[in-house]
């Protein structure tokens, strides 16, 4: 789910409203305590998984756990290049991104995965 360019880009969206905190402007839809309740529910539990354990292996990548605003740009890259790994693990901030993104990556990539050979996962 590395996508430097994803990355820097929610970055920058981050920073329109000032600096990088993981609170992006939400559309007008978006209510603020939802985004902060699922972010921060996320992030805390990441968090505790690294407490427990520097070395877990933890279902983003651990830089997330650095700050709200790396939190946001991994969750992101994760949003558009893993769907179906952030979906899994953290299914609200899935929510919240998709409302951010109006995107559905998941969709297109379960839809890929049913209509496409070569994108469904390998057999266990």
């Amino acid at each position: 789910a590395y996508n430097l360019v994803i990355h820097e880009l929610a970055h920058k969206l981050d920073m329109l409203n000032g600096d990088a905190n993981g609170l992006p402007p939400l559309h007008s839809d978006m209510p603020v305590q939802r985004w902060a309740n699922a972010m921060q529910h996320a992030f805390d539990d990441l968090n505790r998984q690294l407490d427990r354990d520097p070395e877990a292996d933890t279902p983003i990548d651990p830089y997330a756990a650095e700050n709200p605003a790396e939190f946001f740009a991994v969750t992101s890259e994760y949003f558009f290049s893993a769907p179906d790994l952030l979906h899994q693990a953290y299914p609200e901030v899935y929510q919240q991104l998709s409302l951010f993104y109006r995107q559905n990556p998941l969709a297109r990539l379960t839809r890929l995965q049913s209509e496409h050979p070569d994108y469904r996962h390998p057999p266990a």
